[in-house]
């Protein structure tokens, strides 16, 4: 294999929904939130002749994604909450592959995500509580817990994640401000 160039995860977004023809110029800002990252890329797009002209006008990220909202709600909600019992069936040396029952409960928080964080979601049930059965290898029994969207709001809030994101966009926009003001 020859690799001429590499694209990242937002270029590969935007290209996917570019592929109808495009006759007029767009600014489009792309957000991707991947397993471990947050990326925004806002692009200039711009048809010439029969193609298009893709320029970068700008790109930012942090460490934040799925894998990292997992790990806050395990550490910072569910063994502050269960304790000895989680920890111990988490972190159980009978489950041979490492981390393996870690991997299964950052499982069931990804239903518990999918359940509650999609467009239906109701808001007045921001306190109801979501049951997780956690069933880790090597236990005989199930360990059971359960976690509501306002707990992992409030990590999120003690993490400052909004201001975060809020910072990249700004940051974006701010080194573009002439493609905003006419």
């Amino acid at each position: 294999f020859l690799v001429e160039n590499v694209i990242t995860e937002p270029f590969a977004s935007l290209f996917y929904l570019m592929r109808n023809d495009m006759d007029e110029e767009h600014n489009v800002l792309i957000l991707d939130i991947g397993g471990g990252t947050l990326d925004i890329c806002l692009v200039t797009i711009k048809p010439h002749d029969d193609v298009c002209v893709i320029k970068t006008e700008s790109t930012a990220g942090i460490n934040f994604g799925g894998a990292v909202i997992n790990n806050d709600i395990i550490d910072k909600i569910l063994l502050p909450k269960y304790g000895k019992k989680l920890s111990e069936a988490i972190n159980d040396p009978r489950a041979n592959i490492a981390n393996w029952n870690r991997f299964k409960l950052n499982y069931e928080i990804d239903e518990f995500k999918e359940a509650v964080f999609n467009e239906d979601y109701d808001l007045d049930a921001i306190d109801d509580e979501y049951d997780i059965i956690y069933d880790p290898f090597g236990f005989d029994n199930p360990v059971e817990i359960s976690i509501s969207v306002s707990e992992v709001y409030k990590i999120k809030e003690k993490t400052g994640i909004k201001e975060k994101i809020t910072g990249l966009l700004d940051k974006v926009i701010n080194d573009n401000s002439s493609l905003f003001c006419s």
